[in-house]
């Protein structure tokens, strides 16, 4: 594992928490009505080679982390994730040139697919994507969202009838490339094990995991 990697990973975490990782294989929670690191009123869950930092809205919700090890045990009304995080700061050794398109032409990807495929792969943030296209149809796509402490967050989505073909790999590494020449560092969030694979094809080193969830409290 890199600990360059690993400490740029950190950075991000803990800007977004408001809060600094404790030492490895220990847990910190704080009260932080503002924390970045998920949605707005719930609280987060980050765990990076062992460390865990979490972050609640109120000092009972707070409380209630402090006191489980299980978080099935908590009243959870809703959960995003688990989910990877993956890093890289190698160029993909399948990174070739592909076509670039805005906004406009990835909203007929976008509705191609059901609205939760769409909300995860978080295409429909990017502004531009790497993308391959069949009979003038995008079928593929992949682009990145700046985040805080220069990190490039990949999306990528393909076309359900398009899928099995290495594309998401193809759009994925034109992107990945695209982000480390801008000096980023490319980050993986991966939910799903399709995109986990994806992301493990194109050297990505999963680093820890997000979880958020909103309690009943």
């Amino acid at each position: 594992m890199s600990d360059d990697l690993l400490e740029q990973a950190r950075g991000l975490w803990e800007e977004l928490a408001g809060s600094r990782f404790p030492d490895p294989g220990t847990v910190r929670v704080v009260e932080n009505p503002g924390s970045r690191i998920c949605p707005p009123g719930w609280a987060g869950v980050v765990r990076l080679a062992g460390a865990v930092l979490a972050t609640a809205p109120t000092a009972v919700q707070a409380e209630m982390l402090r006191r489980t090890t299980d978080p099935g045990a908590l009243p959870v009304l809703d959960q995003l994730g688990p989910a990877h995080l993956a890093y890289t700061a190698d160029l993909p050794q399948t990174a070739g040139p592909l076509e670039w398109a805005g906004a406009a032409e990835l909203s007929e990807l976008i509705g191609a697919v059901a609205p939760g495929e769409a909300d995860e792969s978080g295409v429909a943030g990017l502004q531009r994507a790497a993308v391959i296209r069949k009979d003038g149809r995008v079928i593929a796509a992949a682009g990145w969202v700046p985040w805080p402490a220069r990190t490039a967050h990949l999306c990528v989505l393909t076309a359900a009838d398009a899928r099995g073909r290495g594309l998401a790999t193809r759009a994925a590494a034109a992107a990945t490339a695209d982000a480390l020449a801008a000096g980023m560092l490319p980050q993986w969030r991966a939910r799903i094990g399709a995109s986990q694979r994806v992301a493990a094809k194109l050297g990505y080193r999963v680093l820890g995991g997000q979880l958020s969830l909103h309690l009943d409290a």
